[in-house]
């Protein structure tokens, strides 16, 4: 009985510290996780310390920060109680069932999706092909628009899709899903000509931004009051480009000239040559939704971000300046944002951006959810393993150190009373965590 206890409480004490147990229960810092996507309602990030496919996924949303079981497709989006994302065979979503990720489901079986966008509810899915823009709804894909896009978003308010498109032209297109009948264009600038182009929509109005380029060149288009305008051109007194209601279809054109053919270029707006002004670009930064029809506009590398809309005056846009509640952010991991405000995430942790206020969500990673209760109960249990098994092992080492040290006493001397005081000594000091000296 002696012995099966021993082993046991062997078996046990190993166990404590088995390279699985420690996977488990380590929260990797946010530093660590890799960010998939961001978009409305959450931010998903990739536990980038744990190889794959037993890497873990993280879901930030508002304040905190969560675990899902499960492994979601590329470029997931959250839209209620749907994750969607794109895969080889097509576009596919799951169900969020509390942090799980169930029952699969191929919406959309066409190879070669760049992107997806899905409605708020999650019923209506818009996904961009090589050649074209299809909509499923009730499990039903239909093509609205023929063309190369470069970046698409869903404007559910309009029941529309704003399409940016390299082929046939080099426009910024307003799509009915109805008809497909083209709603509003507007020419798209050679500076945003480019794959990783962003299109984020705030209420009625969309701005278009390139990550990896100058945050100065975002195009802010307000269709309501007939005004398309980069960012850097706020200041400028001059031309607020070209509205023409009439048209078939409807042009809103930016201030800028062409350069090549169909193409045109923000430079105008400088009065400068586009190599000037490409030379000279200001840093990159990221934008996001804001309510009311705003957006927030983040510079990497800033203390502060910019707040920008429409005054009174529709030929005035403005953009106030706030600091944000942490020093200068080097890197943001991801956005995302809801009714209220916008989540930044980054290595530092969350900051959480509101029209009233910004403020730094502590420590976010203590938060994390899906395995909390399993996590706790195992480090409480893990323990009280390794204290028991440290007493029965002193309680050992005792009994055994005086009769060992006094018969080795006469045979070796002093050190062998030496060596059996400090096998007293220092384990009891250890385990009640007592300076031994």
């Amino acid at each position: 009985m002696r012995v099966l206890v021993g082993a046991s409480l062997l078996v046990l004490l190993v166990g404590c510290r088995s390279p699985a147990l420690e996977e488990l229960l380590a929260e990797p810092p946010l530093r660590a996780l890799r960010p998939l996507s961001g978009g409305r309602h959450g931010a998903f990030l990739e536990d980038a310390s744990r190889p794959r496919p037993r890497s873990r996924v993280a879901l930030a949303e508002g304040t905190r920060v969560r675990w899902l079981e499960g492994a979601p497709p590329a470029e997931p989006q959250r839209a209620g109680e749907w994750v969607y994302g794109h895969e080889p065979a097509g576009v596919v979503r799951w169900r969020l069932a509390g942090d799980a990720l169930t029952d699969r489901e191929l919406v959309v079986a066409r190879p070669e999706v760049r992107q997806v966008c899905a409605g708020a509810e999650g019923d209506l899915v818009v996904a961009s092909c090589p050649r074209g823009v299809l909509a499923a709804q009730g499990g039903v894909a239909r093509e609205v628009w023929r063309g190369d896009a470069l970046a698409i978003a869903l404007d559910e308010a309009r029941d529309a899709v704003w399409i940016a498109a390299a082929a046939p032209l080099p426009t910024i297109d307003l799509v009915g899903l109805a008809d497909g009948r083209v709603l509003l264009r507007t020419p798209l600038p050679t500076e945003l000509e480019v794959p990783s182009l962003q299109i984020v929509v705030s209420g009625p109005n969309v701005a278009l931004y390139d990550p990896s380029g100058a945050v100065e060149e975002t195009l802010f288009v307000w269709p309501e009051a007939g005004l398309a305008l980069a960012r850097g051109a706020f200041a400028q007194d001059g031309p607020r480009g070209h509205h023409d209601p009439l048209a078939d279809p409807p042009l809103l054109c930016p201030p800028a000239r062409a350069v090549a053919g169909e193409r045109v270029s923000l430079a105008t707006w400088r009065g400068e040559d586009e190599q000037d002004v490409r030379a000279r670009r200001g840093p990159s930064g990221r934008v996001a939704p804001f309510p009311e029809g705003g957006f927030l506009l983040l510079r990497e590398g800033a203390g502060e971000f910019e707040v920008v809309g429409l005054s009174g005056d529709p030929a005035r846009p403005w953009a106030t300046r706030r600091p944000l509640p942490t020093p200068p952010l080097r890197e943001v991991q991801a956005l995302c944002w809801d009714a209220d405000g916008v989540t930044l995430v980054s290595a530092a942790g969350l900051d959480r951006l509101t029209p009233r206020s910004a403020r730094r969500v502590d420590n976010p990673i203590g938060r994390l959810e899906g395995r909390g209760a399993l996590r706790t109960a195992l480090l409480v249990v893990r323990a009280g393993i390794e204290t028991a098994g440290a007493l029965v092992i002193n309680v050992v080492a005792s009994a055994l150190a005086l009769p060992v040290g006094l018969l080795a006493t006469p045979i070796v001397g002093r050190p062998a009373l030496i060596a059996a005081s400090a096998l007293l000594w220092f384990p009891w000091t250890y385990t009640f965590g007592l300076d031994p000296f």
